[in-house]
């Protein structure tokens, strides 16, 4: 467990960031935790930075401290549409009520276009059979407007304007109910 008046920090899945976000609690003395479904292969360049690493479903129950503040980079696109409020209702467990968080979702193929959404091209570039749901950024905003208060960005690609490249929600608060 964390030492006495420690701040926790929570990332939610290793995203493409892992050793950025970790790394800057880490040398700012946060207690840090780590939940991802798998044995990331950036831990282990990385394993000084992290308190706690859990290998496991961040739905699950584990015995942490509740986070003062989290992040969770590249991993919503990757889940499946009927898990995505199971997903949050795990985070927002995870969490202190006054928490502020991040989260980041690429809502590109991850090969720099779009083609996740034709599900012909999806099926033939196979994509490291790495799962990519075709949830859009509208749907996306209204998901967790459900349940955070937060500030909204949109990113596209420089030569484009037709699909949103990604989208961050940044200072997510657990709205009050």
């Amino acid at each position: 467990m964390s030492n006495m008046g420690q701040k926790v920090f929570i990332e939610f899945g290793v995203g493409n960031l892992f050793d950025t976000f970790t790394k800057i609690k880490a040398l700012s003395n946060y207690y840090t935790i780590t939940i991802d479904k798998k044995y990331s292969k950036l831990f282990p360049k990385n394993e000084h930075l992290v308190d706690k690493y859990i290998v496991g479903d961040w739905r699950e129950d584990y015995d942490i401290p509740l986070a003062d503040e989290w992040v969770c980079v590249a991993c919503f696109e990757h889940i499946k549409p009927n898990e995505v409020d199971d997903c949050i209702q795990g985070i927002i467990k995870k969490i202190k009520k006054d928490s502020i968080g991040h989260l980041h979702i690429d809502l590109t193929d991850h090969q720099g276009g779009f083609d996740h959404y034709n599900p012909i091209l999806y099926k033939e570039k196979n994509y490291n059979s790495a799962y990519l749901n075709t949830i859009s950024n509208t749907e996306w905003y209204k998901i967790f407007e459900n349940y955070f208060n937060f500030e909204y960005v949109e990113k596209y690609f420089e030569n484009t304007s037709e699909y949103v490249k990604c989208i961050n929600f940044n200072n997510m608060k657990v709205k009050s109910i």
